[in-house]
């Protein structure tokens, strides 16, 4: 039905970015409706054994047909983006809340690469191929400003193994924050490509 609602809905300049699975599977993330106990496995993005939470495809709908989100500012209450971030690259999206929220979801996903090479047996001269996955390190960071502008980190989810980092608050009060979006490792490569999908629900949406 998403891929469907790319097709129909959205204007071409954002077809193509809109139809990467990465995007697809941010939106479905983002968009999920977290059970009262939810809360993420110790140093993973995601609860053990309900994930994201349970898929609600009203709030996923919203998100994709919202549209992209302005680089480098979070202005709507929903959308997304599909873009690279190079090795020790931090990209730094500002939020600028005038209302309290009752939810908060921020999402980030990407891939990994896995490069094929072809070898020959020296006993028997048959061709093989062997399989080389890399996958890179990137963390997801929420930091409020105080009045002086200082940071304090709100919320963070910084897996090394998983190719997915999630932020879900249940309350955030109306200050300017960052959201931080970090490459950590140093892999050969000029760019890896992620997407990042937000949903802010306000206190007095019905």
């Amino acid at each position: 039905r998403l891929l469907e609602t790319v097709d129909v809905q959205l204007k071409d300049e954002v077809q193509a970015k809109a139809r990467h699975a990465e995007v697809i599977k941010a939106v479905l993330l983002a968009g999920a409706t977290k059970f009262k106990k939810w809360k993420p496995q110790k140093g993973k993005p995601l609860a053990r054994h309900f994930g994201a939470g349970r898929a609600n495809m009203f709030n996923s709908y919203t998100i994709l047909t919202a549209g992209t989100s302005e680089h480098g500012r979070l202005r709507k209450r929903y959308g997304w983006e599909f873009t690279d971030i190079k090795p020790k690259q931090t990209q730094t999206y500002r939020l600028d809340l005038r209302q309290p929220l009752r939810a908060a979801s921020l999402i980030v996903t990407w891939h990994r690469r896995v490069e094929g090479t072809q070898i020959a047996s020296v006993a028997t001269k048959k061709v093989y191929w062997l399989n080389r996955a890399t996958i890179a390190d990137l963390n997801l960071r929420l930091i409020r400003l105080d009045s002086r502008g200082r940071r304090h980190v709100v919320g963070e989810s910084v897996s090394a193994i998983d190719n997915a980092d999630h932020i879900f608050l249940r309350s955030l009060e109306p200050v300017r924050y960052l959201v931080l979006v970090e490459r950590r490792e140093d892999l050969p490569d000029e760019g890896w490509e992620y997407a990042q999908a937000c949903r802010l629900d306000p206190v007095n949406k019905k």
